[in-house]
């Protein structure tokens, strides 16, 4: 009788392949449980639903977090600077009361892809990258946080690319934060409009398909 074996393909998950490739990496820094692309980080691009996106960071539980490449649109915060009720969110994300969500809807089988994303609201007056302490997770797309944007090098980071853009966070004057042209952080009263870099946070058990990270070969899940 003929012996027969089973062969069994092993998926090459894209959170391994990240790591594998950036284990001497210096700009792959690991930050209170978190490991981030930092400075001039340049391998770290990602193509998703036809955008590019930038790795931010590969999290505890090896699910990965980016930020568009540049400003998808532009957007007053609003006036209200409670992140659930600001146009952002609604813009940003679908849900049963207003059904906005243009972003959101754009994305390719988010469900199968994707996992709800930390959204840090923390009132921040004092720029630190003290791990968030109040965290939302009620939607797929978020802002960046200050915390990140620190960890990722701040204006000497890829997330310093000569754009206004919101972060999630505000501060006891009832003011948002948000990046300017030169890479500083600054506050507005929310009326301003100005870019938007929606932020994703990718399974951990999603197969690489191909790619190295760079601008020219992104790595790519689809």
């Amino acid at each position: 009788i003929e012996n027969k074996r089973e062969i069994s393909k092993e998926v090459n998950y894209l959170v391994k392949t990240i790591k594998d490739n950036n284990e001497s990496n210096k700009q792959f820094k690991t930050i209170n449980k978190q490991t981030y692309f930092v400075n001039n980080a340049n391998n770290n691009y990602v193509e998703y639903s036809n955008i590019l996106w930038r790795i931010v960071k590969i999290n505890e539980d090896d699910t990965i977090t980016l930020i568009t490449n540049s400003s998808v649109t532009s957007l007053a915060y609003g006036k209200d600077l409670d992140y659930n009720n600001s146009y952002v969110k609604k813009w940003l994300n679908t849900n049963n009361e207003d059904l906005t969500g243009i972003f959101e809807n754009i994305l390719n089988k988010k469900d199968s892809y994707l996992v709800k994303t930390n959204t840090c609201t923390d009132i921040m007056d004092k720029l630190s990258n003290t791990p968030c302490s109040k965290i939302e997770n009620d939607s797929y797309v978020s802002l960046l946080s200050i915390q990140d944007y620190i960890n990722s090098g701040n204006k000497d980071s890829y997330l310093s690319n000569n754009e206004y853009y919101y972060l999630s966070n505000t501060n006891s004057k009832n003011k948002v934060w948000y990046i300017n042209t030169e890479g500083e952080m600054d506050t507005n009263n929310g009326t301003d409009i100005i870019g938007i870099r929606p932020v994703i946070t990718l399974k951990n058990n999603l197969e690489y398909v191909s790619g190295k990270g760079t601008k020219d070969k992104p790595y790519k899940i689809e």
